[in-house]
């Protein structure tokens, strides 16, 4: 069993839209006002109660208040799913399935926190205290009775809690069987919409790849070909080929940069839909380099964007030598 998340663990650091930008040790994520993620449970039971967790007393937040049934980090480069399943396991020492309620986010200490929602059903004696320094105590609520208390003395629930089961009852209240229908067929079309702009942008990507490549290639190519010509205006001409070149391969590497910003984003929005949908993610592959997912040195240097700027600036420093040869040969 993994344990939790510690304060030197790296999560996935999002920004504004939760698409991940980078990692952030789970310690420094206030301190440096990262976005993260998290990931919620409620579990009912078959009475339609729900379960919810007491905070352990040696917490270093919300120490002693009810919260939902399980909660969580992501690990970086982990699904909502994936961390869902986990969580569940570690903290209940539960395997069940889980249904998607859906996303949203708050301000917790500056930081947006997105927290996706997760329910299942089991039977009341199934849950047990799996993770004993973590959680003090775990009972089944009526929901009423939930109302009652957020009513009458709101801080003992977190204030996490107090927003997810807000969000939870505006969702829930108004879904009917056809309801949910309905939403899973817009989640389907919004997901064919996200693989048709994820194949663009890996197709545009490669092309564009090829004729920044072949550009630059031809450019020095030119240049260097045209070397050997005699006379101060001649001269003039090859250290203008050359000084094309060099800039041409810097704005191909910053090009290339912003492409691929293009499709992050569109990996990073097909994700989100496999995950609503809870299929098998990812269900397109990508290669190892270009997943989303914590990468060793091998795989980074693997990549074809980082061949590509290595490539590109080669070709920059190439134009700069040939520049500066041309610039030293005698008038």
């Amino acid at each position: 069993m993994m344990a939790a998340p510690s304060a030197s663990t790296l999560i996935d650091r999002v920004d504004d839209y939760d698409r991940p930008i980078g990692v952030v040790e789970r310690g420094a994520v206030f301190e440096q006002h990262a976005n993260f993620r998290v990931v919620h449970i409620f579990v009912f039971d078959t009475a339609g109660r729900l379960l919810l967790q007491k905070l352990g007393h040696k917490r270093e937040r919300n120490p002693l208040r009810w919260g939902s049934s399980v909660a969580g980090y992501l690990y970086a480069g982990e699904s909502y799913h994936a961390a869902a399943r986990r969580r569940l396991r570690e903290e209940l020492g539960l395997e069940a399935e889980l249904d998607p309620v859906g996303r949203t986010m708050m301000i917790d200490r500056g930081s947006r926190k997105f927290i996706m929602l997760f329910r299942t059903t089991v039977s009341a004696n199934e849950p047990r205290i799996a993770e004993k320094d973590h959680i003090e105590d775990i009972r089944f609520w009526e929901l009423t009775e939930i109302e009652e208390a957020l009513a009458r003395d709101p801080e003992i629930f977190t204030e996490t809690f107090r927003h997810v089961f807000s969000f939870f009852k505006a969702v829930t209240e108004s879904d009917t069987p056809e309801d949910q229908e309905d939403k899973r067929q817009q989640l389907l079309d919004l997901y064919k919409v996200a693989v048709e702009e994820y194949r663009f942008q890996v197709e545009l990507n490669w092309k564009r790849t090829q004729y920044f490549l072949a550009l630059n290639i031809a450019i020095l190519g030119v240049g260097t070909g045209l070397v050997k010509l005699q006379g101060p205006d001649a001269r003039i001409l090859v250290l203008c080929i050359f000084m094309i070149g060099c800039v041409s391969a810097i704005l191909s590497i910053f090009a290339t940069r912003t492409q691929h910003m293009y499709y992050r984003t569109a990996r990073d929005n097909m994700q989100r839909q496999e995950e609503l949908l809870q299929l098998p993610s990812p269900v397109i592959r990508t290669t190892p380099g270009m997943s989303g997912r914590k990468r060793t040195v091998r795989q980074r240097l693997g990549r074809v964007t980082t061949i590509n700027y290595v490539l590109l600036s080669l070709l920059a420093a190439a134009d700069i030598v040939a520049f500066v040869y041309v610039l030293r040969l005698d008038p």
